[in-house]
């Protein structure tokens, strides 16, 4: 498996319909679960800004852009195994990190943004809805 040396992934309120495939795809599922559960995490991060979720440090190359993919959800990838600086994929469209796209990669953050609701109108609710969702699984 090739590793990416930081990932990011933002979800808004259509992924919420998506957590299970979203725990299919994840290298370490049981992770989300423990912060779900209250419980210390071995390497997610798990935080929200203006209602969105935000999920840090998924391990495997790829991982964050395929959710994202599959949950209309917003990946960062930075510094892949694979080589190159690495991209954001806003769930149909990735774009290169390379200091030539930056500004694409800042469209495609501003275009998800205004097409994908958050989660919920403050941070505090929008993390209690993820935990109660996360603790039927």
């Amino acid at each position: 498996m090739n590793y990416t040396a930081h990932s990011t992934l933002i979800l808004g309120k259509p992924a919420l319909k998506r957590l299970e495939a979203l725990l299919k795809l994840m290298t370490d599922p049981e992770d989300l679960l423990r912060w779900a559960r209250g419980e210390p995490t071995e390497y997610l991060l798990v935080s929200f800004h203006q209602g969105y979720a935000v999920l840090e440090n998924l391990p495997a190359e790829g991982e964050a852009t395929e959710i994202a993919r599959l949950t209309h959800g917003f990946a960062l990838e930075i510094g892949p195994d694979s080589g190159g600086p690495g991209w954001v994929c806003n769930g149909k469209k990735t774009v290169s990190l390379d200091p030539f796209d930056l500004h694409k990669a800042a469209k495609l953050l501003e275009q998800w943004k205004k097409n994908t609701p958050p989660i919920a109108s403050s941070n505090k609710e929008a993390e209690k809805t993820l935990r109660k969702l996360l603790a039927d699984k």
